[in-house]
């Protein structure tokens, strides 16, 4: 699915705004594609995919759905209805189900509401950027071949 369709007049039209995309382990996953394919499920009336913190992987995939009425669903039907038939770092961690969605006045759905709920029952803290992926700084002064360069006397000639 392309993010951004270019038009014959030279125009873009952006299809999937880039704050949706969660970064997984340093996989790019598009929540919308997620929904897609589990829209296919019989059992699922609707679902919204949002990304939750995890400390190792950054962020991780959260699958909230609305059953259709009458019908029951485990977390694991749904893990295991995932399984083999999309990538590995597609497949949601957390399943959570819900009656229905908060809405706007409009009429569309609330996704930050339904995040921040979906974290604090999971129990999740809301990581900051720092804390997901800081790489330690390199000090050039330290290096045994950099270090008269990064002070200003010339290169150094091994």
């Amino acid at each position: 699915m392309p993010i951004v369709r270019t038009r014959d007049a030279g125009h873009r039209r952006r299809l999937i705004s880039s704050c949706t995309t969660v970064i997984s382990g340093g996989e790019n996953v598009y929540p919308r594609a997620v929904e897609e394919f589990l829209y296919s499920h019989r059992k699922v009336q609707d679902v919204q995919v949002v990304g939750v913190p995890d400390p190792s992987y950054g962020k991780e995939l959260c699958a909230l759905i609305c059953l259709r009425a009458r019908q029951t669903a485990s977390p694991e039907e749904i893990l295991n209805f995932c399984r083999g038939q999309i990538a590995h770092y597609k497949i949601p961690r957390h399943i959570r189900f819900f009656g229905s969605y908060p809405m706007t006045i409009t009429g569309k759905v609330q996704k930050f509401l339904m995040r921040q709920r979906s974290i604090a029952e999971l129990g999740l803290a809301e990581q900051k950027k720092s804390e997901v992926a800081n790489p330690p700084t390199l000090d050039f002064r330290s290096h045994p071949h950099w270090g008269t360069q990064a002070a200003g006397r010339g290169p150094v000639l091994a």
